[in-house]
């Protein structure tokens, strides 16, 4: 088939491109309602491809001076677009609402220290550091929403470079937010030679994992990239109950 019977096939019966459009809506629809990413990326691939098409089949029924079917597929094409914003804010908002199951089968161990995040009042402004260490140390603090945390840092001994966090759920090692956390909790330090240097975040970091009202059980890693660029080494680590961010 040449490309200009393809052409005429597909859009010399207008109903085609619409009923293509209303297939490719229908499975981006139900993708939204499920956590496969692939299934709702080609959803939204075949309803970008089937609004293309419906615009390509408004103009070409207007060229051929078919009015009434110019008119319908024009219509056709404002009511899906129409539809699926309000299709898009609605599943946002269901999505929004669903509580994470991600802590429905974790318990909080016994026997191994955990800590609590300090500050509890969760205000915009930091709270300031009212800890102070002798030793090296990472201490968590709350932030303005649960799931969202800073810290600080007291390092000795250590090269210059860029310390980060990795996370864990303690009982199965689930990692946390691992695309995300080790920048969004990255601080620069210089070589502390012998001297116990204090360091810490100027903003937060999320825990994504969890939500609001759910605490589990999480091992916090620092970890050090040296500028020399050594290999990169885990400096210390701690315990503490947290909770995710209810998106």
């Amino acid at each position: 088939m040449s490309l200009y019977s393809f052409y005429r096939t597909t859009f010399d019966k207008w109903h085609r491109p619409f009923i293509f459009f209303a297939l490719a809506a229908g499975l981006w629809a139900i993708s939204m309602f499920t956590s496969s990413f692939v299934l709702q990326l080609s959803g939204f691939f075949l309803v970008c491809l089937a609004f293309l098409i419906l615009f390509i089949s408004t103009n070409y029924q207007f060229i051929k001076n078919r009015w009434v079917k110019g008119m319908l597929t024009g219509a056709a094409f404002c009511i899906g677009a129409f539809a699926l914003v309000v299709l898009s804010v609605m599943s946002f908002f269901i999505s929004q609402s669903m509580p994470d199951p991600f802590t429905d089968d974790l318990t909080i161990p016994e026997g191994i220290e955990l800590n609590k995040p300090i500050g509890s009042d969760f205000d915009f402004a930091r709270t300031d550091s009212v800890v102070e260490s002798n030793h090296p140390d990472f201490v968590l603090y709350n932030s303005f929403q649960p799931g969202l945390y800073e810290y600080d840092l007291w390092v000795e001994n250590t090269e210059s470079g860029t310390v980060y966090l990795k996370a864990y759920e303690i009982t199965k090692n689930i990692p946390l937010s691992s695309g995300r956390l080790p920048k969004a909790s990255s601080i620069e330090i210089a070589d502390s030679k012998k001297e116990l240097t204090k360091y810490g975040t100027t903003v937060n970091f999320t825990i994504y994992e969890g939500d609001w009202g759910k605490p589990y059980a999480a091992r916090f890693e620092v970890w050090l990239k040296p500028a020399s660029g050594n290999p990169e080494r885990k400096l210390m680590e701690k315990n503490y109950i947290i909770e995710g961010w209810q998106r």
